[in-house]
């Protein structure tokens, strides 16, 4: 859901699940997060993406000067630019971070960080390395990907992790809008979990079109020296999870995009 008018100015958006995949025009998907997040004059004007780059590719080390109508600058941090775009003043900070797949099959994000990390490794490992490193670290759910002999896994992390204050579970935008939030999240939720949201869009044709669609506000403003520092500090002392902004895949569009990823797999 969208984030009510009256409490736009308090909020910038945050799509904490961001691919940048082969042939992602880096100017289409700055415009494409702006138009998703709403970043017009009546509204913040500041949003975030944060990325998920998975082994073998680093597109945040080639990010150029410009792009379009946008200019790319540094911050004070090492793993973070921000993208400002001439005539609006819309700003969009850009964080590096990795995807990493377990030897379970899951998937963990490590938000905010330069470091690479091996995939295959078991959940644990992963999870203590993300850390070690620096990133936040968060679990997103996937279609099918929480169920079997993962679901066991999974409930074991919730149980059992439920007070580390910096892994975090996830919603993805790749969830149809019919079906009902997964179970896990929901019960993980009601034990002290923090939900972060993000879009996680697909290497199919129109994926560069999703880009921050679908995520989470942060309060305050987006802060131009430490963007990501500052936002990990806020998430990391939450006690609930942060309100989503918005929308799922549209369900005609959810099972093709499945059909087709699935083609793809078998295909090599």
């Amino acid at each position: 859901m969208r984030m009510p008018n009256d409490l736009q100015q308090e909020f910038y958006r945050v799509d904490s699940h961001m691919h940048l995949h082969p042939g992602f025009d880096l100017d289409r998907v700055l415009s494409a997060a702006a138009r998703n997040m709403d970043l017009s004059a009546d509204a913040s004007g500041e949003g975030m993406l944060m990325l998920t780059e998975i082994a073998g590719i680093d597109r945040f080390a080639d990010l150029p000067e410009r792009c379009g109508n946008w200019v790319l600058s540094d911050t004070k941090e090492p793993i973070s630019k921000l993208a400002r775009r001439a005539g609006d003043g819309a700003v969009i900070g850009i964080v590096s971070g990795r995807q990493i797949l377990t030897d379970e099959g899951l998937e963990v994000l490590a938000l905010g960080t330069r470091a690479t990390f091996a995939d295959g490794q078991p959940l644990a490992t992963v999870i203590d390395a993300a850390s070690a490193a620096g990133a936040l670290v968060v679990l997103p759910w996937g279609f099918g990907k929480w169920s079997g002999a993962r679901a066991a896994v999974m409930d074991e992390v919730i149980a059992g992790h439920v007070d580390d204050t910096n892994l975090f579970l996830a919603d993805s935008g790749v969830r149809s809008s019919a079906m009902a939030r997964p179970d896990k999240l929901l019960q993980a939720e009601r034990v002290g979990w923090r939900i972060l949201a993000g879009t996680d869009p697909l290497p199919l044709m129109g994926g560069v079109r999703q880009s921050g669609r679908y995520g989470f506000a942060a309060t305050g403003a987006l802060h131009r020296d430490y963007p990501f520092v500052t936002l990990a500090t806020w998430l990391r002392g939450l006690q609930y999870s942060p309100p989503v902004y918005g929308r799922l895949t549209a369900p005609f569009p959810f099972v093709v995009q499945q059909v087709v990823m699935q083609i793809r797999k078998r295909l090599g």
